[in-house]
């Protein structure tokens, strides 16, 4: 059931969260405010799990999340399972309260919640059927956002990630919502997606590149080199050979993910596009070892005592 939001913090939180996404009302006063504010829009429908609650009317999905304050909860992951949007909030109060800016009119929607101790571990797993009624979707895809293509090539002794977009393509994933920064970011994985079981991937190296830096996207739209950039993930090209060839294919994943006004260190992620399964070709030993040498940094020769 929810819960009301006993603190000024959450109140300024909740109200900003409104302020966000263009709301008409609001749950709190501002001190300042001279007037009354607008009623809230009436409920339409409402569904409930144990530790979170959607309630919908006809312009927003309000999802709050609630635990008990003897509960070791350190924060609540919420999932739509079908393209896989998520937001991930740390539980420093028994209630709080977020729009969920996803989801088309009409469609059909299972919503997740991971229930998450202080070590990100999975406690226990909750799911409410929703149906997105007379709700615009704040984040939206285009056509061509859902036709941007995630591929792996291998070339020589390249291992290229490419992004198949464009820097305009991406901004309009958000561009209702606003938000001062989104990245987008990309996860190569070893292992397989298609029919798989996702827990047996094995996570390889993340890419972060800001959407309002075109110079940086086009490294992602002209093609990555895993390989001579291994050490921008902290390892040498054998380790990301090694990481990458752990199964017979890998896989890139693709999100976008902004920020939320008034809920600190908390991101949404807009719905997953995923690059096909793809075989990967190790590379020779030999070849790796001579990149590493090239990368070394040269020896002064020994010139002797002067």
């Amino acid at each position: 059931m929810k819960k009301i939001i006993k603190t000024t913090l959450l109140l300024s939180i909740f109200a900003s969260l409104f302020t966000f996404f263009s709301c008409g009302s609001t749950d709190a006063e501002s001190e300042n405010q001279t007037e009354p504010s607008a009623p809230e829009e009436a409920i339409i429908s409402s569904v409930s799990a144990k530790h979170f609650t959607v309630d919908q009317s006809n312009s927003k999905i309000k999802i709050t999340l609630h635990k008990n304050p003897d509960e070791d909860i350190a924060a609540i992951q919420i999932m739509d399972t079908l393209d896989e949007s998520q937001v991930t909030v740390p539980m420093t109060s028994d209630s709080v309260s977020f729009i969920w800016p996803f989801g088309e009119n009409g469609k059909d929607y299972m919503l997740g919640a991971n229930l998450l101790d202080a070590n990100g571990n999975t406690t226990s797993k909750e799911f409410v059927d929703i149906k997105v009624e007379g709700t615009p979707a704040a984040a939206t895809y285009s056509e061509d956002y859902l036709n941007s293509r995630l591929v792996l090539i291998a070339k020589g002794n390249e291992r290229v990630v490419k992004f198949n977009s464009t820097q305009e393509t991406l901004k309009t994933v958000t561009e209702k919502l606003n938000p001062k920064t989104s990245e987008l970011e990309i996860s190569i994985y070893s292992g397989r997606h298609y029919n798989g079981d996702l827990s047996k991937a094995s996570l390889v190296a993340t890419l972060s590149k800001s959407i309002e830096n075109k110079a940086d996207l086009e490294e992602i739209f002209n093609g990555y080199d895993l390989i001579s950039n291994a050490k921008v993930f902290g390892m040498t090209p054998t380790e990301m050979n090694k990481a990458l060839s752990a199964n017979k294919t890998y896989f890139a994943v693709a999100t976008i993910k902004f920020p939320v006004p008034g809920l600190e260190k908390v991101s949404f992620t807009s719905r997953t596009l995923y690059s096909n399964d793809t075989i990967y070709t190790p590379i020779n030993s030999v070849d790796l070892q001579k990149m590493e040498k090239t990368e070394e940094p040269a020896v002064p020769e020994y010139q002797g005592e002067k």
